[in-house]
């Protein structure tokens, strides 16, 4: 790696770790208000992968329902925006790695 793909890997890590922790805590806050039957379970995320439900994706349902019951909480925005920071420095990363081989820079 060299130093701009370390630049990149360094925000993919950091808005990764930024998203990890806003989706736990839109899972907390909207369980808080749930009743015990509805409630989004935290461990089915870690046994089946992450944001993979029995039922679909199931940020679906966490983003719905924290949007039902926090309306005007700019939380939902952060997830997003760290998610679409994610996929923008995904494709910078491949694009750069494309343009370093075909310009003779990698092996």
């Amino acid at each position: 790696m060299n130093r701009t793909e370390t630049g990149l890997f360094i925000f993919f890590a950091s808005f990764w770790v930024a998203l990890f922790g806003v989706y736990h805590f839109m899972i907390y806050a909207a369980n808080k208000q749930l009743p015990a039957s509805n409630r989004i379970p935290h461990l089915r995320v870690y046994r089946r992968g992450l944001w993979w439900g029995s039922h679909g994706f199931e940020w679906g349902r966490v983003t719905n329902e924290y949007k039902r019951l926090y309306p005007t909480s700019l939380v939902n925005y952060v997830w997003i925006g760290c998610l679409w920071s994610i996929v923008v420095i995904a494709i910078a990363f491949v694009f750069l790695r494309v343009w370093e081989y075909t310009h003779g820079r990698l092996p």
